[in-house]
C-alpha cells in the first residue's frame, strides 16, 4: 500500500504539471504529448514496485483506491488535465483532515522514492564526515597521549635525577663526616700537649709564695683579700708554666690602682711584686712614652718584644695616660685568638693612678675606681659600651692600694 500511495502521489504531481503547462499560452501540444509519455512511464514503473506493507493501510487508504482505478481511467485523465488537478486538490484536502503525524507520514511516503538517491548520498557524506571527525579526534587523542607520556617521562627523569642528586649529596656528606671522624680519632691518638720553651725567668712556686708573704709584712695597711688574690693567681699561673703544658694556659694580667694620696707607694709595690715573680731584671714600660696616633702599634710591639726572650714578666705603668685605642690592647691580651697566645706564660702587671684622694672600705674604693674608668676616663674617646668592655676585661683582678705609714722601699 505504501508503494502504491507513493506512485499515486507522483502521478498527481505529474498531472498538475501537465495542467499548468497546457494552461500556459507559451506551451504547445508537443509539451502535452511529452508529459503524457512521462506519465505512462511512471505508471509502468509503479507496477514493478510490488505491494506495500499493511502498516500504512489506514494512512494511505485514499491513495490506494486512486491507484486501483488509475489504469482504467488513465487515458481519459491524461486527456483531461483538469481532472488531474482536481485529484491533486482532493489529495491535499485529505492531508489536511489527517492528524499531523499521519500527514507527515504521507508526505514522507510521497517524497521518499524521488529523494532516495539524494538521501543515500547525503547519508554517505554524513557518514564520511563523522568518520573523518572520529579519525581526527582519535589522532588528537593519540597526540595528546604522546605529549602526556612525554611529560610523564620527563617528570620521571627529573625525579630520578633529583633522587640521584640527593643520594649523591647524602653520600658526599657521609664520606666527609667519615673522613672528619677518622681525622679526629687520629689526632686524639697522636696528639701530645705542646710544650713551652724551657727558657723563662720565673721563680719556682714555693719561692713566689714566700716572697708574697714577705710583701704582706712590708705593706701591713693593705686589705688582706688582696694578698690572697696575688698569692693564688700567681701560684696557679706558675704551676701551669712549670708543667710546660699550654692547655688552659693564658697570659696573667692584674690591674693595680692608687689614688693621689697613695701613689707614693705604687712604684715600690710594683718593684716588690716583680721581684716575687722573677729574680731577673724585667721590663717596666711607661705609658707617657706612647702618646699619638701610632701609640697602639708601638706599645703592642714593645710588649711583645719584651716577651720574646726568657723574661715573661712585664710592667706597664700609668695606663690612664694612654689613648683609648692603645689601652684596648689589654682587653685582648687574654684572648686565645690574639697574637699574645704565642706567649701564654706571660704575666702583665698594669698600674693606674686616679687624680684625687679617696678613703673608705675595699668595696667603696673598688666602686669608685669602676666609676672613674666607666664615666670619666676616655669618655671623650669611646662610648660607654666600649669603655665597659675594657673595664670588665682589663685584668684577672683589681688591687686598690691604700697609703702606708712608711714606704718599704725608702728604708
Amino acid at each position: 500500500m505504501l508503494m502504491i500511495s507513493m506512485i499515486n502521489v507522483k502521478k498527481y504531481n505529474m498531472a498538475g504539471k501537465k495542467k499548468i503547462k497546457k494552461l500556459s499560452p507559451d506551451l504547445g501540444k508537443a509539451n502535452l504529448k511529452e508529459e503524457e509519455e512521462d506519465f505512462r512511464d511512471d505508471d509502468t514503473s509503479s507496477k514493478d514496485e510490488g505491494a506495500v506493507s499493511g502498516d500504512d493501510k489506514d494512512v494511505s487508504e485514499n491513495e490506494s483506491a486512486n491507484a486501483t482505478s488509475m489504469p482504467k481511467n488513465k487515458a481519459k485523465k491524461s486527456k483531461d488535465p483538469m481532472n488531474r488537478i482536481k485529484d491533486i486538490t482532493d489529495s491535499e484536502t485529505s492531508l489536511k483532515k489527517k492528524t499531523p503525524s499521519e500527514a507527515a507520514t504521507v508526505v514522507r511516503l510521497r517524497a521518499g522514492p524521488m529523494n532516495k538517491s539524494t538521501t543515500a548520498k547525503t547519508e554517505q557524506r554524513n557518514f564520511q564526515t563523522i568518520q573523518d571527525k572520529h579519525e581526527k579526534e582519535s589522532k588528537n587523542a593519540e597526540e595528546s597521549k604522546a605529549i602526556q607520556d612525554k611529560h610523564e617521562k620527563e617528570s620521571k627523569n627529573a625525579e630520578e635525577s633529583k633522587a640521584e642528586k640527593v643520594d649523591g649529596n647524602q653520600a658526599l656528606r657521609f664520606i666527609l663526616a667519615f673522613i672528619t671522624l677518622c681525622g679526629l680519632i687520629a689526632w686524639i691518638l697522636t696528639w701530645n700537649p705542646p710544650t713551652i720553651p724551657l727558657g723563662h725567668s720565673y721563680r719556682d712556686t714555693d719561692e713566689f709564695v714566700k716572697s708574697v708573704e714577705e710583701m704582706k709584712t712590708s705593706f701591713p695597711d693593705q686589705f688582706p683579700e688582696y694578698w690572697r688574690l696575688v698569692r693564688n693567681s700567681g701560684k696557679r699561673h706558675l704551676k701551669k708554666v712549670e708543667s710546660q703544658n699550654k692547655q688552659d694556659l693564658r697570659p696573667l694580667s692584674l690591674l693595680i690602682v692608687a689614688f693621689e694620696d697613695s701613689k707614693n707607694i705604687m712604684d715600690c709595690f710594683l718593684k716588690k711584686i716583680g721581684e716575687a715573680y722573677t729574680d731577673k731584671p724585667f721590663e717596666s714600660i711607661s705609658s707617657n712614652d706612647y702618646i699619638g696616633e701610632d701609640a697602639r702599634l708601638r706599645l703592642d710591639e714593645k710588649i711583645k718584644s719584651s716577651l720574646r726572650g726568657n723574661q715573661k714578666f712585664v710592667v706597664v705603668k700609668g695606663i690612664q695616660n694612654l689613648p683609648y685605642d692603645a689601652a684596648e690592647l689589654f682587653m685582648t691580651y687574654a684572648d686565645e685568638y690574639n697574637d699574645m697566645h704565642h706567649y701564654p706564660q706571660s704575666a702583665i702587671i698594669m698600674s693606674a693612678v686616679l687624680p684625687y684622694s679617696k678613703s673608705g672600705s675595699r668595696k667603696e674604693l673598688e666602686k669608685e675606681t669602676g666609676t672613674y674608668f666607666l664615666d670619666k676616663l676616655w669618655s671623650d674617646q669611646a662610648n660607654i659600651n666600649n669603655r665597659a668592655a675594657l673595664w670588665t676585661r682589663v685584668g684577672d683582678g683589681i688591687i686598690v692600694l691604700k697609703n702606708e705609714k712608711e714606704n718599704p722601699c725608702v728604708l
